[in-house]
């Protein structure tokens, strides 16, 4: 059953410093033999399914058959964004409701509580796709993600990126931060969504529907630095009541805002087409109740974060 992530940050204590990445064989170029079929993700050890009765792809230049060889396999042509392999899921198709397919692997080493972690990967849609997604998760369980029962999976916590993954030539580059609860044991990828709630964006409408990406490079460190957003003077407390006054924060000086509120859902997230101005709305422009929200900043490659008081 999905857990909301309570955020319990204590500002300013939030130091991290460089490490080393803690996803083992992050560019799926280990191996325990080349892969001669569809189907065969585990070969690319210790990279698992979260369900048996899913699917995924290990694509790698060594294939025995074209089908799953690099660049060219039966879903379209990519090189490997790093090294010779990579791995391919199906996010979803119309041949089967709620059909999903989730890679997970176990992280190195725990999560540790109130520390600030980047998640990141590359993806490419698939040559063969007709929808792509403007979402992608990234989740996190403290038990290994298994599921027995079918085809779609929600996990403990999970983290939204947002971005346009349309791409079918380049390799998008995902990147997005977390802050542990503490004990999180395991990193799993795909959407987590179901037919209800998807975001699927069709390429050409009246065709059957299929949304596949390759995943290559998964790294998760922790974060470089991370300082209170206060120094850059963000105030910790607003009134968004339209009576001209406090009525927003603006995150201007910022390249990417997070805003999370006490339950660790994402609320909404600014980026290079927003003016970074909070008026405590959500991402569906609807007011927000009074409360505590927190927010992952970044400028320059460091991280900032903070805790604001919103006041109606």
């Amino acid at each position: 059953m999905f857990k909301y992530l309570i955020f319990t940050l204590t500002i300013g204590i939030l130091g991290c410093t460089f490490s080393q990445n803690l996803i083992p064989n992050g560019s799926f170029e280990e191996n325990s033999s080349c892969p001669d079929n569809i189907s065969q993700l585990e070969k690319a050890q210790p990279w698992k399914s979260v369900s048996i009765y899913t699917t995924p792809d290990y694509f790698n230049a060594c294939g025995i058959s074209p089908n799953i060889t690099v660049p060219s396999n039966y879903n379209g042509y990519q090189q490997a964004q790093d090294g010779n392999g990579y791995a391919g899921i199906y996010c979803y198709t119309s041949f089967g409701s709620e059909y999903r397919e989730y890679i997970y692997i176990k992280i190195s080493e725990e999560l540790k509580s109130n520390v600030c972690y980047t998640i990141s990967f590359y993806l490419n849609l698939s040559d063969n796709s007709n929808g792509y997604l403007d979402q992608f998760g990234i989740g996190f369980s403290n038990s290994q993600p298994l599921d027995p029962n079918g085809f779609h999976f929600v996990p403990e916590f999970e983290i939204l990126a947002n971005g346009n993954f349309e791409d079918s030539n380049n390799w998008i580059t995902v990147s997005e931060s977390y802050v542990a609860q503490g004990g999180e044991k395991y990193l799993i990828l795909g959407c987590f969504e179901d037919d209800l709630n998807i975001k699927l964006l069709v390429k050409n409408p009246g065709q059957d529907s299929t949304c596949y990406y390759y995943v290559d490079n998964v790294k998760m460190t922790e974060c470089s630095e991370v300082n209170s957003g206060e120094m850059l003077g963000i105030p910790n407390v607003f009134t968004p009541n339209v009576d001209g006054v406090n009525d927003y924060i603006d995150f201007s000086i910022f390249e990417k805002v997070v805003l999370i509120n006490r339950w660790g859902v994402t609320v909404v997230v600014m980026g290079s087409q927003s003016n970074f101005k909070w008026y405590g709305k959500n991402f569906r422009e609807e007011d927000l109740p009074d409360g505590v929200y927190y927010y992952i900043a970044d400028l320059s490659g460091i991280k900032y974060t903070g805790s604001i008081y919103l006041i109606r």
